[in-house]
């Protein structure tokens, strides 16, 4: 690839030099020319600035295409260890899915993090948790790594990572999409002390449609049934994607005081024309 840039850059910087070869020629032959003074002149300025257009075009040229290519091998470099990564978790490999955690690529060490939690295997919480409380990488990096680490501790479901959640929760400046993440892994782990919280979520519309959806499915995932009330005051919500979230929220908490509701609310005009 980075032969092929270079020769087609080269290619298109051949025409500055083929403009400059033309205005030497116009130089040497101007006695025999006909034309004025003047009139050569003028021809060997546009010729300079035509050759200045085409060096100033090929420069363009090579860079976009550097850029370009650059990105689509660092594109070819994370789908191979992300294929790898793949393999490991198919394997049951979490020693090798751990060693991928230190990864210099974020894109490589968030896959890792993930399949880990997917793995299911426990022996990980204290190595995530550390990673968790790591301050060792860029505030982006940190971003998107704790959301995937925090979302792993729910899916392990080992309740060591119960209060190291919740400090994190409180020691760390408000963040709604990671605080949200956050309560839902706890909601995994059986902390109903989120209810109170994930409740507030949902009644405030000053929240994000968004978050909103993720606390009503947080709910779902805590299955305590203290929601079944205000989940079934959801269930003919202006918002036709929050009144189905709020169904399989009240599915998975198995309460049989909600059929009758789900029941009522099928019959009206919401949801023949959700539905």
């Amino acid at each position: 690839q980075a032969t092929h840039i270079f020769s087609h850059g080269a290619a298109a910087g051949l025409f500055p030099l083929v403009m400059l070869g033309m205005a030497l020629s116009d130089s040497v032959n101007s006695r025999r020319d006909l034309v004025s003074d003047s009139a050569r002149a003028y021809r060997r300025d546009l010729h300079a600035l035509g050759g200045l257009f085409f060096a100033f075009w090929a420069t363009l040229e090579f860079v976009v295409w550097g850029i370009f290519h650059g990105q689509a091998f660092r594109d070819a470099r994370i789908a191979a260890r992300e294929k790898a990564i793949a393999g490991y978790l198919k394997a049951g490999e979490l020693e090798a899915l751990v060693e991928k955690m230190n990864d210099p690529m974020v894109e490589v060490r968030t896959g890792a993090e993930r399949a880990i939690g997917m793995l299911g295997d426990k022996r990980a919480v204290p190595v995530l948790l550390r990673r968790l409380q790591s301050s060792t990488l860029d505030e982006d990096s940190l971003r998107r790594e704790r959301m995937e680490i925090v979302d792993a501790l729910g899916l392990l479901g080992d309740e060591r990572a119960i209060e190291p959640l919740r400090a994190h929760l409180e020691n760390f400046e408000y963040n709604v999409n990671l605080d949200i993440d956050i309560l839902t892994a706890l909601a995994r782990l059986g902390d109903t002390r989120v209810y109170d919280p994930l409740k507030a979520i949902i009644v405030d519309h000053r929240y994000m449609f968004r978050d909103r959806c993720r606390a009503i499915n947080a709910l779902g995932e805590l299955a305590d049934a203290r929601a079944v009330p205000l989940l079934c005051s959801l269930l003919c919500d202006e918002e036709w994607w929050i009144s189905l979230l709020t169904v399989e929220a009240l599915e998975k908490i198995g309460d049989s005081r909600a059929a009758a509701h789900i029941a009522e609310a099928m019959k009206t005009e919401h949801w023949r024309q959700t539905t």
